[in-house]
């Protein structure tokens, strides 16, 4: 039975599941449907970014993030990178915006705390080439920045 009362009459359900009549929950997957008999409890991923429509200094654009939201976000994966770029597209935002990234005692660390494992520089390298903040251009690149720059920046 549907969450709206109404009969379901597609059962494929996964090997070991067998649509019993106690099952009163359901879970699609890409294999097929999961039953159980109670309401299961999963991790869930949530990931709000929040472009400013301002533009700040990167220390400005933390304290900003910090105050009004959560902080500067982080880009942990090719798939954050791609849900970030998807709120770079309007014209009046800056080529790059900040990101939470900065170099700190000679390596570039989150100001969130995560771990550096996913990166997208065009070039690898240690030491920063035009400054020691992070930015993330609407080609999904990141940059290294002067800090003092004024661009726009994407809270988490």
């Amino acid at each position: 039975m549907w969450s709206g009362a109404g009969r379901a009459d597609y059962h494929n359900v996964l090997a070991g599941f067998l649509p019993y009549l106690d099952h009163k929950y359901g879970l699609w997957t890409r294999n097929g449907w999961y039953a159980y008999t109670e309401v299961p409890q999963f991790t869930s991923f949530c990931f709000s970014l929040i472009v400013v429509d301002q533009r700040m200094s990167w220390e400005d654009a933390l304290m900003y993030c910090r105050g009004h939201h959560t902080d500067l976000t982080s880009l942990l994966s090719d798939t954050e990178t791609k849900l970030a770029l998807g709120k770079l597209r309007p014209e009046h935002v800056s080529e790059r915006v900040w990101i939470g990234l900065r170099f700190l005692e000679d390596r570039w660390m989150w100001m969130t705390g995560e771990s550096l494992n996913y990166t997208a520089w065009a070039q690898e390298s240690d030491c920063p080439q035009r400054g020691r903040c992070g930015a993330v251009n609407k080609a999904g690149v990141w940059e290294d920045w002067d800090c003092n720059d004024k661009l726009n920046f994407i809270c988490q």
